[in-house]
């Protein structure tokens, strides 16, 4: 994994949090859809969705600056990009074996918002795609290898030793999307455990706040909690 990678894009994070902007927060919804490329119209997904809807543009078409130009346009002077990432298949000789075979690794992009370009004279019309919405419970539902969720309990905690997420009663919170929300929250942690990513975070039990909770695997945790696909971005 290039963890370089990782840490540009939780950096990039944490700057919209100092910034009052919670990437993965938006009380409406987008007229036009959810983010995705101006020329293929492929929908960005997992982290994309997040870091270019923070962007706040209206327009859900992106596009990287070779593509502007290639479409007879430019990008406007001072405007500034926003880093997308995706998986890349690297075919490389098995050390043991000698055979052939592929490793993802991870690459990031730059691109720009079609409001942030002009004279983009043969851009293709684009197309009206739907915005999906999934409920919070059927994410939890379709969970694959979920761990026990036990309700009931004093406070929220997830416990690797018997893989199991404890939660307060629903009628506690102030809200169904607060339940959620730390629901959400465990389940993430819950990805560690040995029968999942079996990650050292978990494994050996740092504890929260501690470096490496935060900064090396943070962003692993929220790949693998929106399902991010290794064959695109």
């Amino acid at each position: 994994m290039n963890i370089k990678s990782y840490e540009r894009i939780t950096e990039r994070i944490e700057t919209l949090l100092a910034a009052g902007v919670v990437p993965w927060h938006k009380p409406w919804k987008a007229s036009t859809g959810l983010p995705r490329n101006l020329i293929t119209q492929k929908p960005y997904r997992g982290i994309n969705v997040f870091l270019l809807m923070a962007m706040g543009y209206e327009s859900p078409h992106w596009l990287t600056f070779r593509q502007a130009i290639q479409l007879g346009g430019t990008v406007k002077k001072g405007e500034k990009s926003c880093p997308v990432v995706f998986w890349k298949q690297f075919k490389i000789e098995d050390e043991e074996s000698g055979e052939a075979k592929k490793i993802p690794m991870l690459r990031i992009y730059h691109v720009f918002n079609a409001a942030q370009c002009e004279g983009l004279k043969a851009a293709p019309a684009p197309e009206d795609v739907p915005l999906v919405v999934t409920s919070a419970a059927e994410i939890v539902a379709k969970m694959p290898q979920s761990p026990q969720i036990k309700s009931g309990m004093s406070h929220a905690f997830y416990q690797p030793v018997n893989d199991t997420v404890g939660m307060p009663e629903r009628k506690r919170f102030e809200s169904e999307d607060a339940y959620h929300a730390t629901l959400f929250h465990e389940l993430v942690h819950s990805t560690g455990h040995a029968s999942r990513l079996k990650r050292q975070s978990i494994m050996e039990r740092n504890g929260f706040g501690s470096m490496p909770y935060h900064r090396i695997f943070g962003l692993r945790q929220i790949f693998v909690a929106l399902e991010f696909d290794p064959a695109g971005y």
